[in-house]
C-alpha cells in the first residue's frame, strides 16, 4: 500500500507555471510550428518557426489533450527577442547526450502506473508529457543526477525518447526489456531466416525472448525501418520476426543519412540518395508531409550558416562515392585557410562509441567536413 501511495504521489505531481532552473532548449519538429501569445490554440500566433529552430524554455504551463498528440504541456519559450507559448508535442527537448553516462539506447517499458516525463532530471522539474503504463520507450542514457525515493530506492534520472519526444524519467519507474518483445500487430509472420517466406503466424499479445537481432535494419513498407529478431517460440530452432510487428517497432535503428534528414523534416518521398536532395530542397521534386503532397522552398547558398542543410555530391572526398552525403550544419570553423563544418547526421566512418539516438536513428553523430565546391548549403 505504501509503495502504491508513493507512486501515485510521484506521477500525479501538480503542474505549475514555474521557471526552468537551468538553461533548457527545445527544437521545432517541423516547419510552421506556431508560437502563440498565450497557452491556447485560440491565442494569437506571434511567429512561426522552421524545423530545427532552437527555443529557450522559460517555464512550463498547463496540460492540454489535443487529438492524436495525447496530453502535453504548453511551454513558455524565447525565440530571438520574442516570448510566447508552444505546444509540447510539436517540439523536442534538446537532450545533451555528451552529459549522459552509463547505458545508451536501451529498450524499456513503464513498470506500473502512468508516469510523468519531466523537463529536466529531478522531482522539482515540471512534467511535460505522460507515458501510459506498459508502453515501450528508449532509454537514451543515465544522467549524473541520482535520487532516493521511498519504495523505489536510489536510481539515476534517465533521458528517454518516446514517439519522437524526449525528456527525463526517474529510473525506478522503468524496467529494461532488452531481451524480450511482444507481438503488437494482429498477426505477425515468422520465418526461418530474415526476409524468407513465412513459416507461420504469431498472435497479438504473445511475448517472446529475443535471442539475437540482425546487425542492420531493413525498410518494409508501410512499417518503416526495423531490425529482424531471432526469437524462441518452442520449435527446435529459433525463428525470425520483423520488428515492425512487435513492441520493437519504435526502437532506434541504424539509418542512412537521408533517413535522418527525412525524420527531422518529417517528410517522405523520392529522396533515396543524397544527390537527389538539391532538387528536393529547391522544390523541383515533390515530397509528402503525412498524406499531403508538398514542395519544399529552401534557398541555395555558397557560404554555410549554422542550421543549414549541407548536401555533398559524390565527388567530395569524404562523401560516399555513389550516393553523396547530407546532414545539418551545427558549427563552422576556419582552420589553416580552409573552412570546416560540423555535420550532424548519419555520418560515415564514425566510431560506434560516438553514436547517439535522435528521431528514431541510433547511429546519429557529429563529424567535421571541409568545405569545397562539392558541397552546397540550403536554408
Amino acid at each position: 500500500m505504501f509503495k502504491k501511495l508513493c507512486l501515485l504521489l510521484l506521477v500525479m505531481t501538480a503542474l505549475s507555471c514555474l521557471e526552468a532552473q537551468d538553461a533548457t532548449y527545445v527544437q521545432a519538429r517541423a516547419d510552421g510550428v506556431n508560437v502563440r501569445a498565450c497557452h491556447n490554440t485560440d491565442c494569437r500566433v506571434i511567429t512561426q518557426v522552421k524545423a530545427g529552430t532552437s527555443m529557450k524554455v522559460l517555464g512550463v504551463s498547463r496540460y492540454e489533450r489535443m487529438g492524436n498528440y495525447g496530453e502535453n504541456a504548453w511551454l513558455k519559450v524565447e525565440v530571438g527577442a520574442r516570448t510566447g507559448f508552444v505546444y509540447g508535442a510539436v517540439v523536442v527537448l534538446d537532450v545533451l547526450t555528451s552529459e549522459l553516462v552509463g547505458k545508451k539506447n536501451t529498450p524499456a517499458y513503464v513498470d506500473g502506473s502512468q508516469i510523468n516525463v519531466r523537463l529536466c532530471p529531478g522531482l522539482d522539474c515540471p512534467p511535460i508529457f505522460k507515458i501510459p503504463a506498459g508502453d515501450y520507450l528508449n532509454i537514451i542514457g543515465d544522467t549524473k543526477q541520482k535520487e532516493v525515493i521511498d519504495a523505489f530506492g536510489e536510481h539515476a534520472w534517465q533521458a528517454i525518447e518516446y514517439k519522437h519526444r524526449k525528456g527525463y524519467v526517474f529510473g525506478g519507474l522503468l524496467k529494461e526489456a532488452q531481451d524480450r518483445l511482444m507481438i503488437t500487430a494482429n498477426t505477425a509472420a515468422y520465418t526461418r531466416s530474415p526476409g524468407e517466406d513465412a513459416l507461420g503466424q504469431l498472435t497479438k499479445g504473445e511475448e517472446y525472448q529475443i535471442l539475437s537481432q540482425t546487425t542492420s535494419s531493413e525498410v518494409r513498407r508501410p512499417l518503416g525501418r526495423n531490425y529482424w529478431y531471432a526469437i524462441d517460440i518452442g520449435r527446435r530452432r529459433p525463428v525470425w520476426v520483423y520488428g515492425g510487428y512487435t513492441s520493437k517497432r519504435d526502437a532506434a535503428v541504424d539509418c542512412q543519412c537521408v533517413d535522418f534528414v527525412k525524420s527531422i523534416l518529417e517528410i517522405t518521398g523520392p529522396t533515396n540518395n543524397a544527390t537527389d536532395w538539391a532538387s528536393v530542397l529547391l522544390g523541383q521534386l515533390e515530397v509528402r508531409v503525412g498524406n499531403r503532397p508538398r514542395r519544399l522552398n529552401y534557398q541555395a547558398a555558397v557560404q554555410p550558416k549554422v542550421g543549414d542543410i549541407a548536401v555533398f555530391n559524390r565527388h567530395h572526398p569524404e562523401a560516399h562515392d555513389r550516393y553523396g552525403h547530407i546532414g545539418f550544419v551545427r558549427k563552422i570553423e576556419q582552420r589553416n585557410n580552409r573552412q570546416y563544418v560540423l555535420i550532424e547526421g548519419a555520418n560515415q566512418e564514425v566510431s560506434r562509441g560516438d553514436y547517439y539516438t535522435q528521431k528514431g536513428c541510433h547511429n546519429v553523430s557529429e563529424k567535421w567536413y571541409f568545405v569545397s565546391a562539392e558541397v552546397a548549403f540550403f536554408r
